[in-house]
């Protein structure tokens, strides 16, 4: 069976949507609550932002979104540069807006990451 690659802008998963997370959630039973975009995640408590590689398997960033001050687009410039210098795979790096509590575990590759408190 041959498998291709979705033609650009066309996907399973909704762009907000971190892939790896939410089929591991959906497997374990569990919710997975994502936001559209920055200022969502600005309004709601217990937000975070996650930068990642490698679709997921590398974790760069996780910080609570009440703390970030840019604008989506200059963590989108970061997460690229980030991904540029670690995986150069750039159909893979992305910026997801999540609900999570202090202390959760990110799932991801290369030990994925928590949620600080």
């Amino acid at each position: 069976m041959e498998h291709k690659k979705s033609p650009p802008g066309e996907s399973v998963l909704p762009e907000q949507k971190g892939g790896a997370r939410k089929l591991i959630a959906d497997a374990q039973g569990k919710q997975y609550r994502s936001l559209a975009s920055l200022q969502d995640a600005r309004e709601r408590e217990g937000a975070i932002v996650i930068l990642e590689g490698n679709f997921g398997g590398q974790i760069y960033v996780v910080a609570q979104a009440h703390f970030v001050t840019c604008t989506d687009e200059a963590l989108r410039l970061v997460v690229s540069d980030l991904d540029s210098s670690e995986w150069a795979e750039p159909e893979g790096a992305a910026v997801y807006f999540e609900l999570l509590s202090p202390g959760s575990d990110i799932a991801g590759g290369m030990g994925g990451a928590s949620v600080k408190r």
